[in-house]
């Protein structure tokens, strides 16, 4: 699989475009509070492409089912991801860190959101069961 992301004229003066051989998104795709970052989940990886130069900044392994949804932090230094066996895991963007993985969900979770200070996540899977999760 690739690890190049290139910018590209065709679709917009500030777009980057994951280059044909990289994974292509498959649940989860979101930049990072200051735009520095975008994360893409593709099956069971995530990888982190840095905006500026579209050039892979990390890969990630751990989940074992597909990744869902995604949410960062307003600092940017964590980014949160749910997957199809109802796992959350916490990464660390600086180098693509797993820090936790927590057994959150009996079904799929299919959204994330954090509140706007970073102290609080909320996480949904597709039977409607809501969770909140406090962020230290």
């Amino acid at each position: 699989l690739g690890t190049r992301c290139r910018r590209s004229g065709q679709v917009g003066r500030d777009a980057v475009r994951i280059a044909p051989d990289a994974p292509r998104p498959t649940g989860f795709y979101g930049l990072s509070p200051d735009g520095q970052l975008l994360g893409v989940g593709s099956e069971t990886d995530l990888t982190l492409w840095n905006v500026a130069d579209g050039q892979l900044h990390a890969r990630t392994a751990g989940h074992l089912f597909r990744v869902g949804d995604g949410a960062f932090t307003p600092s940017g230094e964590l980014l949160f991801t749910g997957d199809e066996g109802g796992t959350l895991r916490v990464w660390r963007t600086s180098d693509g860190a797993l820090l936790h993985a927590l057994p959150a969900h009996a079904g799929t979770i299919t959204g994330l959101a954090i509140s706007p200070d970073g102290t609080r996540l909320g996480s949904v899977d597709t039977s409607g069961q809501v969770r909140f999760w406090g962020v230290h």
